[in-house]
């Protein structure tokens, strides 16, 4: 029972420490920040009623793009990021993910959210959110 219980407390910790380190590499406080001018700039060109079904495509596909440009910019960073103090503690430079895994996690983003926006919301806006990667 007690060997359950501590495979069962390891496991918890490996499963939050796992999405710890997703969750940094996607920046969600800067991608909620993305997010939220999107939807303030989806609001102000909206010239009749709010398409409710729109904006949710809009949000999901530029979450994707925010989530995919961060992971890819960690990538690019990552010596650099390994001789600074503020950031040496990043996921890739402190070596919690192996960098090819965070490459490949960010291309996979960028394209589900270059895809998603194209089919979803409109031409348009998959190619501005993929200039922004």
């Amino acid at each position: 029972m007690k060997a359950t219980v501590e495979t069962m407390e390891s496991e918890s910790l490996i499963d939050r420490s796992a999405w710890s380190v997703f969750s940094d590499l996607v920046k969600v406080r800067l991608t909620s920040l993305v997010l939220l001018t999107t939807l303030a700039g989806f609001y102000l060109a909206t010239t009749e009623g709010m398409q409710f079904v729109l904006l949710l495509h809009t949000m999901v596909g530029t979450a994707l793009l925010a989530c995919g440009s961060s992971v890819l910019n960690q990538y690019l960073e990552r010596h650099h990021d390994s001789l600074m103090p503020r950031t040496e503690s990043r996921p890739l430079p402190a070596g919690l993910m192996h960098p090819e895994r965070a490459l490949w996690f960010g291309i996979l983003l960028s394209i589900t959210g270059c895809f998603y926006t194209w089919f979803l919301v409109n031409l348009l806006t998959c190619i501005l959110g993929t200039l922004t990667l």
